[in-house]
């Protein structure tokens, strides 16, 4: 299996590729989780996940 590539299934958990930094800091809600606007283009949200 080795010679040809061949990998046998892995059920283990996947890695953690991003870990959070302790001290950083989160973005203000500047909405208040108000989500709606009274006119187009008068908010703009966006996710940075």
């Amino acid at each position: 299996m080795r010679t040809l590539g061949l990998e046998g299934v892995r059920r283990a958990k996947k890695l953690r590729t991003t870990i959070p930094d302790p001290d950083g800091k989160r973005a203000g809600d500047l909405l208040n989780r108000g989500f709606t606007a009274a006119a187009p283009n008068l908010v703009w949200v966006t996710d940075f996940t």
